[in-house]
């Protein structure tokens, strides 16, 4: 039989956790798992690579055929969001109420922490609950749907950009021993995101080029075949005559 047993977190002077184990007791012995670092992995994860990663897609790929960035965009959310939930669990089990001071970068990391992943789940329902209406070519978009586009884009980079000061925050509260570590993780994130976005938009910018070509070559072809086709009305009227 095996037993998850937690030991709730203190803090350090200046608002620093000590390292605490999440433990897992069986007859086999007892084997532990830091409780910072499984907090800071989830969610750095969640809201340094996976969530942006699905704004990204939305913001860049809508190019690709198929929905890819539809796809992309639903599937990440959910990830992101799951491993949010786990992580907002670990916290709680292990950490204590880092909100009875009312003050110190715990207090401040936490109410972001809370903000964020209340803000990220309001998404995921938002895009569940969104307007349908899927326009023709020359009709316009319902007001309804274009006021709830500009609601989930505003509300979505916004709690990218809230989660990554979040990540800041936490990376310092997370000990001595880790702070550097989850700094490196924290500039990570970023240069993740600019990679990725690099990325795609030269995915866009290529594709697009060669449409171009391929639009030109069929154009060429085209008049190629057309003035053939007018060469060969022209001889068969002079062979008439």
């Amino acid at each position: 039989v095996t037993e998850l047993r937690s030991t709730p977190c203190t803090e350090e002077e200046g608002g620093q956790f000590v390292p605490t184990l999440i433990t897992f007791e069986s007859g086999g012995g007892e084997d532990g798992i830091d409780a910072v670092a499984l907090h800071g992995g989830l969610m750095a994860t969640a809201w340094g690579f996976v969530l942006p990663l699905g704004v990204l897609s939305s913001r860049f790929l809508r190019h690709r055929p198929g929905g890819l960035w539809f796809i992309l965009h639903r599937v990440l959310n959910i990830l992101g969001v799951v491993l949010t939930i786990i992580g907002i669990i670990v916290a709680f089990a292990s950490f204590g109420n880092v909100f009875s001071d009312g003050a110190g970068q715990s207090y401040q990391h936490g109410v972001m922490g809370l903000t964020t992943m209340s803000l990220g789940i309001l998404q995921a329902l938002n895009g569940i609950l969104r307007p349908h209406h899927t326009p023709k070519e020359d009709e316009q978009k319902d007001k309804k749907r274009v006021v709830w586009e500009l609601f989930h884009k505003c509300t979505g980079y916004g709690t990218i950009a809230l989660a990554y000061a979040t990540i800041y925050y936490g990376a310092q509260v997370a000990g001595s021993k880790k702070k550097d570590t989850f700094m490196g993780v924290f500039y990570a994130t970023f240069a993740f995101a600019g990679v990725v976005a690099i990325a795609m938009i030269g995915d866009k910018f290529f594709l697009y080029k060669n449409d171009d070509v391929d639009k030109k070559d069929r154009t060429t072809q085209g008049l190629e075949v057309s003035n053939c086709s007018q060469k060969d009305n022209v001889d068969v009227k002079d062979a008439k005559a």
